[in-house]
């Protein structure tokens, strides 16, 4: 089984395993069911997916977004070499901005995860999104749990 390093610094947790490196930044919150890093921006969000989410879903190759305007309750869906899902909003609110470009290229995602953003959001009520978030240092804690899960069973 392969060593699994945390280091951490003013700015970042950082996890290597395998052949792995994943960034954690921690200034960002993250959702508690979901792998999506959340930024207060003002009275909006900027929502995207995290690094270790891209590095379990492999490579992505698409992705459908929601319109502007439409409520959160309205999905899209996201597909890589390995796997499709739902894309769900971890924030409640109307969709104000939606990086279409990412639908003829998904590929920034695939190299900044945290630079490229899916959709800005107008929460309905950000107090009540909040308690579905967590802390970087939370998150670690279950990106770990997942990385030791994929560690035991490579190793039988």
């Amino acid at each position: 089984m392969s060593e699994i390093n945390v280091t951490e610094d003013n700015e970042n947790y950082t996890i290597r395993y395998w052949k792995y490196k994943v960034i954690i930044p921690k200034n960002l919150l993250y959702s508690k069911e979901s792998h999506f890093w959340v930024k207060q921006q003002g009275d909006i969000v900027e929502i995207g997916y995290t690094d270790p989410f891209q590095q379990l879903m492999g490579d992505i190759a698409a992705i459908n977004l929601p319109p502007i305007g439409s409520t959160t309750e309205e999905m899209g869906e996201i597909e890589s070499m390995k796997a499709a899902t739902e894309i769900i909003s971890p924030v409640e609110g109307t969709f104000i901005e939606v990086n279409k470009e990412l639908e003829k290229d998904p590929y920034p995602l695939n190299e900044k995860p945290y630079s490229t953003w899916l959709f800005r959001v107008k929460p309905s009520n950000w107090e009540e999104s909040k308690k579905y978030l967590q802390s970087s240092a939370e998150y670690l804690k279950e990106v770990l749990k997942i990385i030791e899960a994929q560690e035991a069973k490579r190793k039988k």
